[in-house]
Formats: C-alpha cells, sequence, structure tokens
C-alpha cells in the first residue's frame, strides 16, 4: 500500500504480510491484526482499502485505533507543518480521540470507522449498507450498531 510506504516508510509488500499471517493461520496461536487509521493525508478510501487488506488476512480478531502524533516523531513534524493540529497539542488516547483536524475526513467519519471497522472487515459485503448506517449518530443508528456488535460477537469471537 503507498500509505504504508510513503508516508510509514514501511517497505514489505502486501504479499510478505499475507504470507506471515498465513504461516501463523497454521498454528495454535489466536491471532489478531492490529490497524490503525485516521494518519496525515488518509482518505475514507484508503481507509477501506485496509479493510479489504484486513478481509484478506482472515484472522479471528480485527482491532483498530487511531493515529495520533507523538512528540518526537516525523510524522508529529509533519503534521505541525501542514496545520492538521493546533500548535502545542498533545496526543489523545489511541483507543478513543484523535487531535488531527483534516480537510479529507472528518474528526467524527474517522470516530464512526473505527468503530465499524471491524464489522466492515468481518460481516459479507451485502451487509455493507447497513454497517455504513451504524457510522451515524442518531439513535436508529446506535441501536442498529447494538444489533450487529451482537451478532458480530456471537459469530466471530
Amino acid at each position: 500500500m503507498e500509505l504504508r510506504r510513503n508516508l510509514l516508510g514501511r517497505n514489505m509488500n502486501d504479499e510478505a504480510i499475507l504470507k506471515a499471517f498465513s504461516f501463523l493461520e497454521k498454528s495454535n496461536l489466536r491471532v489478531s491484526a492490529n490497524n490503525i487509521i485516521g494518519f496525515p493525508t488518509e482518505t475514507r478510501e484508503n481507509i477501506f482499502e485496509t479493510i479489504e487488506f484486513n478481509r484478506k488476512l482472515n484472522v479471528p480478531g480485527v482491532m483498530v485505533s487511531l493515529y495520533n502524533p507523538y512528540k518526537g516523531t516525523a510524522l508529529r513534524d509533519y503534521c505541525d507543518e501542514e496545520g492538521l493540529m493546533q500548535k502545542g497539542a498533545h496526543a489523545g488516547d489511541y483507543r478513543s480521540e484523535t487531535v488531527l483536524n483534516m480537510p479529507q475526513i472528518s474528526r467524527q467519519e474517522l470516530l464512526s470507522l473505527q468503530k465499524t471497522f471491524p464489522l466492515y472487515v468481518k460481516f459479507p459485503k451485502s451487509e455493507w449498507p447497513r454497517i455504513e448506517k451504524c457510522e451515524g449518530n442518531d439513535q436508529e443508528a446506535e441501536a442498529l450498531y447494538e444489533e450487529l456488535s451482537s451478532e458480530y460477537t456471537e459469530k466471530y469471537l
């Protein structure tokens, strides 16, 4: 993936990652894929590329955190230079918040995608329109999310 290579400097290709996970699949270990979304320049489309990649990995556990720019990192410098966060802001809790304010994706959309990411990975694509409804902020969205989360827990955990 371009983002992995260009923004993070991780030069491993998808095939190498898929191969590593296929070796683990044959073990007795419980394996999970730990993902981070909300990188600078990342779009909704990029996040769905990550979702699609996780579908190929086919691991039992899927976790997703939000990127936060920690002091002393090159990405923090990039975020400062690009004005993606308030001056002097401290990195947030990667489990539930981001301090970035990006033009291509809102903070609320990132939080919604973090919440629904495992559902998109595990459920069939025919369910994606229902999952997308869970990204909303109203009571109907929350009720549907609770329903799908229960189904997720029963089927996949």
